[in-house]
């Protein structure tokens, strides 16, 4: 897995219908690449780079930021467990979690059945 990936997936899971009318970055460091989403004036874009002054910052590796976008992992479990750093205004993360259609609550766990 590749970070710069991320930047490429971000891109591509932006739903334009989430944006409010609000002015706010939210900044992505994901092993050794950074990227935002930038809002502002009723539109979402992923831009290289770091933000100014985002209202959130988020810190993984490439591996949880896959998982996490695929939807195999919350960003709230991912927090519990210690492999996502989220920093900033909380109500910022519900947003940018919104604005890439990613669950906010925990996945429930799927029963295995295993044949002997």
């Amino acid at each position: 897995m590749r970070p710069h990936w991320g930047f490429l997936a971000v891109e591509a899971m932006l739903d334009q219908a989430k944006v409010t009318g609000r002015t706010e970055r939210y900044e992505f460091q994901v092993a050794d690449q950074v990227f935002h989403i930038d809002v502002a004036n009723g539109h979402a874009r992923a831009v290289k780079g770091p933000a100014v002054d985002p209202l959130m910052v988020a810190k993984t590796d490439a591996a949880t930021f896959v998982q996490i976008g695929a939807g195999r992992l919350t960003p709230l479990l991912a927090m519990v467990t210690g492999r996502l750093v989220l920093e900033g205004d909380m109500d910022a993360v519900v947003r940018c979690c919104e604005l890439l259609g990613l669950e906010t609550v925990p996945v429930k766990p799927t029963a295995v059945t295993v044949a002997v």
